[in-house]
């Protein structure tokens, strides 16, 4: 797995628990590793410094309310926005 996936995934992990969170992840860069730190609360995701080729990114995912699951899942769909810190 490369290392901008492996940010990404760490991410998606910490993003699922609805709660404010930082990490940071070495990823590799033109020959070179660097630092990226993540920031994550209520649905945005800040980056610094910013890794992705485009400049910004928008999305849902489907995830379901915590009363009744799993064994009644109600999906709902929840916003995310990544983009760069500052």
């Amino acid at each position: 797995m490369d290392s901008i996936t492996r940010l990404l995934d760490s991410i998606s992990f910490s993003f699922s628990f609805e709660a404010p969170s930082q990490l940071e992840q070495a990823v590799f860069s033109n020959g070179e590793t660097i630092s990226i730190q993540a920031q994550i609360q209520a649905g945005q995701i800040t980056l610094n410094p910013w890794p992705l080729m485009v400049p910004a990114v928008q999305g849902f995912i489907i995830g379901y309310e915590t009363p009744g699951y799993p064994d009644h899942p109600q999906p709902i769909l929840v916003e995310f926005n990544i983009k760069p810190q500052g």
